[in-house]
């Protein structure tokens, strides 16, 4: 977002928030309909949402993409009104843990994109963070960037080949996947694995399994 309109939002210019609205109220309403699963509150979310950051615009620091800090607020709202209503309904929630993790402040937002800036173009980055942490659609992110839905598809994959890259095995460690429950480095994953199953002798049924990385 060009920094005259945050300079402008800050202002409290009502033509400013007009425009913020009309470029992020479908996006917002999105990412609220997906924890929420009922179109009627979601509009009274979006309202609130874009309410509240106009009241907060001040503590925008121009860190990072306000696209992120905007659609933070719309989870808040989301989770906090599911939190409300959880105990009169059983709702079923599919939410990503890395989100989670990151409206609850275990996760440094502004570091984590600190580092897909160093190995992403920033439209890729927002592509990646748009589809892994805020279950867009591919359809969606494609009409917020003004491109075809299938060159968001292929620079999505393009991004996700560059992130595989890495190499580092430890990285499935960390949310969204959360697969490792020990890591051993310098190739002793197995040997310790072998010698944890002799000392269990059979207690777990669970199979386990051990793995090194490749660079």
């Amino acid at each position: 977002m060009k920094e005259d309109l945050i300079f402008r939002l800050k202002q409290k210019e009502e033509d400013a928030f007009e425009e913020v609205y009309n470029m992020y109220n479908k996006l917002v309403f999105f990412v609220i309909f997906k924890i929420v699963k009922d179109r009627e509150a979601s509009n009274d979310l979006v309202q609130e949402t874009f309410f509240t950051m106009h009241n907060k615009i001040d503590q925008y620091s121009g860190v990072g993409n306000f696209k992120y800090w905007l659609l933070q607020i719309a989870k808040n709202k989301a989770k906090n009104y599911v939190k409300k209503i959880v105990k009169e309904k059983e709702l079923i929630i599919s939410d990503s843990r890395v989100v989670d993790n990151i409206i609850d402040g275990s996760i440094d937002f502004e570091g984590f994109e600190r580092k897909l800036d160093k190995l992403l173009d920033p439209i890729s980055k927002d592509i990646i963070i748009s589809k892994i942490l805020f279950d867009c659609t591919f359809k969606d992110i494609a009409n917020s960037l003004d491109l075809s839905e299938s060159d968001v598809y292929r620079r999505y994959n393009k991004a996700i080949s560059k992130i595989k890259d890495l190499g580092c095995y430890t990285l499935g460690g960390s949310a969204p996947l959360s697969a490792l429950d020990t890591t051993i480095c310098m190739g002793a994953s197995v040997s310790a694995l072998h010698g944890r199953n002799i000392a269990r002798r059979g207690e777990s049924e669970k199979k386990s399994v051990a793995v090194i990385g490749v660079r």
